[in-house]
C-alpha cells in the first residue's frame, strides 16, 4: 500500500543543498512505495525536480511569503494542505517559524510520524539570531516525534541530550573523481595553465565567511602570486564580495564561476580546496573535493565528520588570514596524488551506493 509523506524543504531547484540531500534518498522511498509530496519555501514549482516528482505521483506546494512569521495566510494554506492529504510522515528540513508552523500543524492534524531533521548547528553569531533560534528550536522539537541531523556535531548542538539519529550526507564519490581532460579544458579556457588554482565552493552568504577567505587568498598570494582564485557559487553578497575583491586589489586573480552541474570538472581544475565558514552542519564540499583528491583546509566549526580521508584539515579562523594563507602553502607542498578515495567513503558510511536505502529502512520502522 501507498503511504504518503510531505517533505519541508527550501524549494525543488537543483542548487539547493538540503534538497539534494533528501533527493539522494529520493528513488528508495519510491521503490518502498512511499508517494513524496514535497512543500518549498520558494515559488517556483516547475523546477530541476519537479518532473520527477510529479512523474511518481507527487505534489508539490509552495507556502506563500506572508507578512509576518505568523501570517494567517501561511498557516491557512498548510492546514489545508494537511487537510486534503493524509499523510503518515511529515519530514521537516526548516528551521524557524515555517518549521514550527509545519511541525505544530501536523501534531494537531495527528500525523504519526513528524521529523525534526537538522542541516545546521545553531546559529549563534548575533544575539537575536541566538535568542530567536532558541526558540524555534525547542518549538519544533516539542512537536516532533522523531529528532535526525546531518552529522553527529549539529544533532548535538540543537538537540543537546536527546536521542536523534545521523542521516548522512552521502554521495556519489565516483561523480566527483579526478579528471585529467576536464583540468586540462578549463585551465586552457580560462588561461591558467600554469598558475596554482586555489578553490572553493559555497554560497556567497555571511555563513561562509567570504570576506576571510578573500584575505586568505590575499596573503597567499601576496607571496605566490602565480595563482588564482576559482569561486563556484552564488549569493546575496556577490557585489560585495567583486567590490572587496577590487579593494584588494585581487580582481584580476579571481575566477567566478557561478554555480555549476558538472561541479566535478571544476575541482578538477583546482590545486588546493579552502572554506573557513562560520558554521557548518556537515559541508558536502568537503566531501566532493576530497573525492576529487583535493587536499582540503576548512574552519574547526567544520564537523570533525568531514575527515572522510587524510586529505582533511581543520584549523580556527582565530589564528588569522595570514597564518591561513601559510597554512595553505605548507598543505599544498604536502599535497597527495590525486588517486582514487572511494573506499574511504564507503568504511566511512559516506559512499550513497552504500547509504541510499537508509532512509527508507527509516521510515518503514517508523511506520510499522
Amino acid at each position: 500500500m501507498n503511504k504518503r509523506v510531505l517533505a519541508f524543504v527550501p524549494s525543488v531547484k537543483e542548487g539547493d543543498g538540503i534538497t539534494k540531500v533528501y533527493m539522494s534518498y529520493y528513488q528508495e522511498l519510491v521503490n518502498n512505495g512511499y508517494i513524496i509530496d514535497f512543500m518549498i519555501l520558494d515559488k517556483d514549482t516547475n523546477a530541476y525536480y519537479s518532473d520527477v516528482i510529479c512523474g511518481n505521483g507527487g505534489k508539490i506546494y509552495s507556502v506563500p511569503s506572508g507578512k509576518y512569521k505568523y501570517d494567517k495566510v501561511r498557516i491557512n494554506y498548510i492546514s489545508q494542505v494537511f487537510d486534503n492529504n493524509k499523510y503518515v510522515i511529515v519530514h521537516n528540513n526548516i528551521p524557524g517559524p515555517n518549521g514550527r508552523i509545519l511541525l505544530g500543524i501536523a501534531k494537531k492534524k495527528q500525523v504519526p510520524v513528524r521529523i525534526y531533521h537538522v542541516h545546521n548547528p545553531r546559529n549563534n553569531l548575533s544575539i537575536k539570531s541566538k535568542l530567536s533560534g532558541a526558540v524555534y528550536y525547542k518549538k519544533c522539537i516539542k512537536n516532533a516525534n522523531y529528532l535526525m541531523a546531518c552529522s553527529n556535531s549539529a544533532g548535538i548542538s540543537v538537540f543537546k541530550n536527546k536521542t536523534f539519529q545521523v542521516l548522512h550526507n552521502a554521495i556519489n564519490p565516483s561523480n566527483y573523481a579526478f579528471n585529467e581532460t576536464h583540468r586540462n579544458e578549463l585551465k586552457s579556457q580560462y588561461n591558467i595553465k600554469d598558475k596554482t588554482v586555489i578553490g572553493t565552493a559555497c554560497r556567497m552568504e555571511y555563513q561562509k565567511n567570504p570576506f576571510f577567505l578573500i584575505d586568505c587568498f590575499t596573503e597567499y598570494h601576496k607571496r605566490n602570486n602565480n595563482s588564482v582564485l576559482l569561486w563556484m557559487g552564488d549569493g546575496t553578497l556577490k557585489n560585495k564580495i567583486i567590490a572587496y575583491c577590487k579593494e584588494k586589489e585581487i580582481i584580476e586573480d579571481v575566477i567566478f564561476a557561478g554555480i555549476q552541474k558538472d561541479v566535478g570538472k571544476w575541482y578538477s581544475a583546482m590545486d588546493f580546496f579552502v572554506l573557513p565558514s562560520k558554521f557548518e552542519g556537515l559541508g558536502m564540499v568537503f566531501l566532493e573535493a576530497q573525492a576529487n583528491g583535493l587536499t582540503c583546509l576548512g574552519s574547526c566549526e567544520v564537523p570533525a565528520d568531514t575527515e572522510i580521508t587524510q586529505l582533511m584539515h581543520r584549523m580556527p579562523v582565530s589564528e588569522g588570514a595570514y597564518k591561513w594563507s601559510v597554512a595553505i602553502e605548507r598543505l599544498l607542498n604536502d599535497s597527495y596524488n590525486r588517486g582514487n578515495y572511494i573506499t574511504s567513503f564507503k568504511d566511512a558510511g559516506y559512499d550513497l551506493d552504500f547509504e541510499k536505502d537508509k532512509l527508507a529502512e527509516i521510515y518503514n520502522i517508523l511506520t510499522d
